[in-house]
């Protein structure tokens, strides 16, 4: 999948200084920038199909940056989210990855690691992404998708921590990460979609 000439990135921080320092950062790097002073605010105004990547402030004042991003997952967005904070802790950093997020970065030593951060998410979410759209309409994983569909349509697919699934017209996405540890996307459409049933008891 061809890199997107420029990405949006969604910025949410209650400090206006931040937000106007990382808007200049990223937009010198070549992205486009939105950016908001809370968490209800990105919630209102920011929909995950038209953003490529959250950055996220963790200590906000309505909600904290896991807390959001576990709103954005409720709502099916599976856009990647790096987390900033100024109180790194190792509490922090185990629930920002049992939240499915893989990085955590320390203000205010950001710079043009935050630039790469950010296009590492958005180049690993498309290559996941492109294989699972893949895997979704091999024949193995069409009967899945049916399957789940019906499961959802009865109310039967109980939330599960570790997976968030988005049920679309084109099939269903996995959230990248985390991924049940069992699946592994180095195997067969077979292999994978097989891991998958197992990991959601399906």
């Amino acid at each position: 999948m061809p890199p997107l000439a420029q990405p949006t990135v969604c910025v949410v921080d209650d400090d206006a200084g931040v937000l106007g320092s990382l808007r200049f950062l990223l937009e010198t790097d070549g992205f486009a920038v939105r950016t908001f002073r809370s968490g209800a605010a990105a919630l209102t105004a920011a929909h995950g199909g038209d953003v490529d990547c959250f950055v996220v402030d963790y200590k906000m004042p309505d909600m904290n940056g896991i807390e959001l991003v576990g709103q954005l997952r409720n709502r099916g967005v599976v856009t990647p989210v790096i987390l900033i904070t100024g109180y790194p802790d190792d509490n922090i950093s185990a629930r920002a990855a049992a939240a499915g997020v893989q990085h955590v970065l320390r203000k205010p030593l950001l710079d043009e690691s935050l630039a790469k951060q950010i296009r590492g998410a958005i180049q690993d979410a498309q290559r996941l992404l492109g294989r699972l759209e893949g895997i979704w309409t091999s024949p193995e994983g069409a009967a899945l998708v049916a399957a789940l569909a019906q499961m959802k349509d009865r109310g039967a697919i109980a939330a599960d921590a570790r997976v968030v699934l988005v049920l679309t017209g084109a099939g269903i996405k996995y959230d990248p990460p985390p991924l049940p540890a069992a699946v592994h996307l180095a195997g067969s459409d077979a292999e994978v979609v097989g891991a998958v049933r197992g990991a959601l008891g399906v």
